[in-house]
């Protein structure tokens, strides 16, 4: 499971490391009750953190204790060199799938809804499962999964290059090729009712409102590169499961 956290002001370390600790608290409770939840990852896009962040995790979760929790500095873009990063760790420890999951969306991350992905995956040959969340839901239950929270299929993301997108909408690229080259191969999966939880500080809700405000367009501008251009009917022709 790769969880990424950073932030550009030192004074948001503690309220960061605290929302971290918690996330990796309540993902290994989730482990008495679903199989398969491997390593939670947690990267620092060190170039766009303020340099203190990864230090003081790491000190906090040896503190707590918590089992099979790491920590890990990256260089590049927080949506593209970073995640691409966790994807060949995930590779390197033999998982077959990797959970892409945001902060904000770890209270979504239950035992149902974990069992759904289970379920999924175990019955039909997907390339990523997405799950829809609070003010997210029209946008992946359209089939334009959202690493937000999204499960991939680590050899087939690999295959199709990984995350390679210019402006933050790293999850079209990928989906495309895939489903050019298979055919319809996404599902979606309409999450639990629980909020989004957006970090205390103004950085972070700023920044929330502004990719909240931007990501069809920008996600067009991305279809657009990759030669999609009815960018809605592509997505939903592509979905091969919906529940």
């Amino acid at each position: 499971m790769i969880i990424r956290v950073y932030t550009s002001n030192p004074d948001n370390v503690s309220d960061r490391v605290d929302r971290a600790v918690s996330h990796a608290q309540h993902i290994s409770g989730l482990r008495k009750c679903v199989q398969g939840l491997g390593t939670i990852l947690f990267l620092v896009p060190s170039e766009h953190d303020c340099g203190e962040t990864q230090s003081a995790l790491t000190a906090r979760l040896k503190m707590e204790q918590i089992s099979d929790v790491q920590v890990a500095g990256t260089t590049g873009l927080p949506w593209r060199e970073t995640l691409n990063y966790g994807i060949e760790r995930a590779h390197s420890s033999g998982a077959t799938h990797a959970i892409i999951l945001s902060g904000k969306a770890v209270n979504s991350c239950t035992k149902e809804v974990m069992q759904n992905i289970d379920n999924l995956l175990s019955k039909h040959t997907l390339a990523v499962v997405g799950v829809a969340v609070d003010e997210f839901k029209y946008i992946v239950m359209s089939g334009r999964v959202l690493n937000t929270f999204a499960v991939w299929d680590v050899k087939m993301l690999r295959e199709a290059g990984g995350f390679d997108a210019p402006n933050g909408v790293e999850e079209i690229a990928p989906m495309i090729r895939l489903c050019r080259a298979r055919g319809a191969c996404i599902g979606v999966l309409d999450g639990s009712d629980s909020a989004l939880c957006i970090a205390d500080s103004p950085e972070a809700r700023k920044r929330h409102q502004r990719i909240l405000l931007t990501k069809r367009s920008r996600q067009m501008l991305e279809s657009d590169r990759m030669g999609v251009s009815d960018m809605e009917n592509f997505f939903k022709q592509n979905i091969f499961i919906s529940c």
